[in-house]
């Protein structure tokens, strides 16, 4: 049994028993491996079909979408030690909301600063092909949104954002640069507004639509009828008939409940006089908290005959260097030969940390450690509770932010 009661602050709903297939965030191609919030590769898997085939924009939404192209551009990610006619390392979209270059992005598009050795940054395609710089002035992890500055030489054109969501049903036109296109059109129509993700790694609040998005489109902007933006482009999900081998850009399935449509995207609101848009303004910056090691694979004792100690919980993979991880003490999962006396391997020997509650809450796998983890802020203070054996170690650790700890 875990020696510690419950402390601090209790911890959200788990996630619920998985209904759902979630897409990871609309991610640039490059992205799509890098540690999640808390800093740990997330199980991949690809699906038998994509996204349906692109619905093109009609009637209002079809002047809507050529009214509004100007004021978007192509986001791509190029590695700052490479000639300009590389290509890039990642793409998605953004869109212009004010004359002087100020632009909205999805976070997960911008946010990582280096790629292995590679110092990472960012340049804005317009329509025109005019190629401009990006700097990051502020970002929300968690809604998944950030306010970009281009170096624009001039005025640039600018969409104007909506002060109310659209009640469902209602058509609506995004932007994007997926499937090879360039800043082009993918209609369709509200089904739901302030939808809760099926997963605490994706943002709430958003709203559901049935336009056929892919990488690519990530960032873009998502307008009305009357031409205003409502919405980010965040995140889309869609059924299967059954899961295959894992190839690369889709992460960890969740099955889909039954009576919902077969796909639908997600983008995040950035409304008028949203508390928000102020803190982006603002140059607000609200990370990720993260303990900063990388999953190994969540432990089942049942499964490995109690090789790791008798309760279950996340197997700490690689940690961090300088994160909170590593200067409180927590241990990377080692393996290594065991040999006899003329050395030949007759087994093997493993060391491994296995974290098993975060202040007293029970993390019996990774969903929901990181559950309890976003229940906290950057700079909170917590406990965790390890198994090294058979033996408990509280290991208390104040949260870092994601972008500090992995630079992403």
């Amino acid at each position: 049994m875990l020696p510690p009661e419950p402390a601090g602050r209790p911890p959200r709903a788990g996630p619920r028993p998985f209904t759902w297939l979630l897409l990871l965030l609309l991610a640039l191609v490059a992205w799509g491996l890098l540690p999640d919030s808390s800093g740990a590769e997330r199980e991949l898997a690809t699906v038998q079909a994509g996204p349906p085939p692109v619905v093109e924009a009609s009637g209002r939404l079809a002047a809507v979408f050529e009214a509004a192209r100007p004021a978007t551009v192509r986001i791509e990610a190029r590695c700052s030690l490479a000639p300009a006619s590389h290509a890039p390392m990642g793409i998605g979209t953004g869109f212009f909301i004010a004359d002087d270059g100020l632009l909205l992005t999805a976070y997960h598009v911008v946010r990582s600063r280096q790629l292995g050795f590679c110092p990472v940054h960012y340049t804005a395609t317009t329509v025109d092909g005019d190629v401009i710089d990006l700097d990051l002035l502020g970002f929300d992890a968690v809604l998944d949104v950030a306010l970009m500055q281009a170096q624009a030489t001039g005025p640039v054109p600018w969409l104007e954002l909506a002060d109310s969501l659209p009640p469902s049903g209602s058509g609506i036109v995004a932007i994007g640069n997926s499937r090879d296109d360039f800043l082009e059109d993918r209609a369709g129509t509200v089904l739901r507004r302030n939808v809760t993700a099926s997963q605490v790694a994706f943002a709430s609040g958003t709203v559901e639509t049935t336009a056929s998005l892919a990488p690519g489109d990530s960032g873009g902007p998502v307008l009305t009828g009357d031409g205003k933006v409502v919405g980010v482009v965040s995140y889309i999900s869609y059924l299967t008939g059954g899961e295959v081998e894992a190839e690369g850009l889709i992460p960890r399935l969740i099955r889909s409940a039954v009576g919902r449509p077969s796909y639908t995207s997600y983008a995040v609101p950035v409304l008028q006089g949203s508390e928000l848009l102020g803190q982006l303004l603002a140059g607000g910056r609200r990370d990720i908290p993260v303990i900063g090691f990388s999953l190994q694979y969540d432990y089942v004792p049942a499964r490995e005959s109690g090789l790791l100690g008798p309760s279950p919980g996340v197997v700490v993979g690689p940690v961090q260097p300088g994160g909170p991880g590593a200067d409180a003490g927590l241990r990377s999962y080692s393996r290594w030969p065991v040999r006899d006396a003329t050395g030949r391997t007759v087994g093997s020997s493993i060391t491994a940390d296995v974290i098993v509650a975060l202040n007293g809450f029970a993390t019996p796998d990774f969903d929901q450690l990181l559950a309890i983890i976003y229940e906290f802020d950057v700079g909170d203070t917590v406990t965790l509770t390890v198994q090294r054996g058979n033996d408990f170690v509280e290991i208390p650790l104040t949260l870092g932010a994601r972008r500090d700890v992995f630079g992403q």
